[in-house]
């Protein structure tokens, strides 16, 4: 059963993840935001889920999505990732998106190449 994501598709980063030629960037750098989100509990707080996905929508491209584990849950988060991406983009560093890649050991050509095709 798949899991039902609201969509994040933060304004900064539509020419990455709008355009297929730069989806492997995008990937990347999402990867790197979620893990910049998920290291304050304010902005993603216990019982939601945010992860790197594959959005249909006149094609497929990357975006976030943020998945709630309570069906029940009432409060939107999207208005706090929205800010705290934007704050993570304004403040950090390239070099520290630079160093989040280098450690990884992701092959983020295999990790886009598999989301993209992943039905």
């Amino acid at each position: 059963m798949n899991k039902g994501y609201q969509i994040i598709e933060p304004d900064q980063l539509v020419g990455l993840f709008g355009n297929p030629k730069h989806f492997e960037f995008a990937v990347a750098i999402f990867h790197w935001l979620v893990h910049e989100l998920n290291t304050d509990p304010q902005v993603i707080p216990q019982g939601v889920e945010i992860e790197v996905i594959r959005v249909e929508y006149q094609g497929s491209y990357p975006a976030l999505g943020v998945y709630y584990k309570e069906e029940d849950r009432h409060t939107d988060v999207e208005p706090q990732v929205l800010e705290a991406i934007a704050n993570i983009l304004q403040k950090k560093s390239v070099l520290d998106l630079v160093r989040s890649i280098q450690k990884s050991e992701i092959s983020w050509k295999e990790l886009t190449d598999k989301l993209m095709d992943s039905h």
